[in-house]
């Protein structure tokens, strides 16, 4: 855990640039008393609304650019008013104002549940109007707000086919260097090769039910839930077995 009061210290005596003087300032506040006075209330509603941040900032940007105020700078157009004014590229600030559009065009829609940064809004900025709505209904329905990572989002919204939609699983670089090289001495791409591992892997399983099914007939009741223990088992590894390793892509 950081010592707030040591990181105030450090500020002291230096020439900072203006905002990260506000900062300064700001800490210095939260750490008088060493900040054991704060409302925990205040707090909550002070990090609920800093993670909306990124709002007013595409929003702000967006009125430059849309009244032309960087006239009012000296500066040569809007591009040059995010280099000189604000130190960023027009990519990252553009980023931010589609990111604020979409923001409150689902605020207008009636929306509770909504993206709270800028990489959530990223997908949704291609839509608008009902699209926009229909497509962000889609990902509230789909996952628990904890879940809404802009992958996951990005993956939901997406018009490309599902056959052709590439998806990537995380293993160790050991197992996916020794994937790729059975996969080739296979003569078979990473995706045929895995495949065709699944499909073995079903046929022993039916296999094996087969044989059981013959010496246990009533085994076959309680197949229903068994199949719900292991979509509970499924569902439990995915949310708990965080994965590491390298990215295997297919082929």
């Amino acid at each position: 855990m950081w010592d707030f009061t040591v990181c105030v210290e450090e500020f002291e005596g230096c020439l900072l640039p203006e905002p990260v003087e506000h900062l300064r300032e700001y800490l210095e506040v939260l750490d008088d008393e060493g900040g054991h006075h704060l409302p925990l209330n205040w707090i909550i509603q002070e990090i609920n609304e800093r993670f909306l941040d990124f709002v007013r900032v595409g929003f702000l940007a967006g009125k430059v650019k849309l009244y032309k105020l960087w006239k009012k700078g000296g500066f040569q157009d809007f591009k040059d008013f995010c280099v000189r004014g604000l130190g960023r590229n027009l990519w990252s600030i553009k980023k931010y104002v589609e990111a604020s559009r979409v923001f409150v065009e689902l605020t207008n829609a009636g929306f509770e549940q909504l993206p709270q940064n800028e990489a959530q809004c990223r997908p949704l900025t291609k839509f608008k109007g009902d699209q926009l709505i229909e497509k962000w209904q889609e990902v509230v329905n789909a996952m628990p707000p904890e879940r809404q990572t802009h992958q996951a989002i990005a993956a939901i919204v997406s018009e490309i086919p599902d056959e052709k939609r590439k998806a990537s699983v995380k293993v160790s670089p050991q197992v996916a260097d020794e994937i790729r090289q059975r996969a080739a001495e296979s003569g078979l791409s990473v995706d045929q090769f895995l495949r065709s591992l699944l499909e073995l892997e079903q046929e022993s399983e039916n296999q094996a039910v087969s044989s059981e099914s013959k010496t246990r007939p009533d085994e076959e009741s309680d197949a229903p839930w068994l199949e719900d223990l292991d979509e509970l088992f499924r569902q439990w590894e995915l949310d708990n077995c965080p994965p590491v390793g390298k990215s295997l892509e297919p082929e």
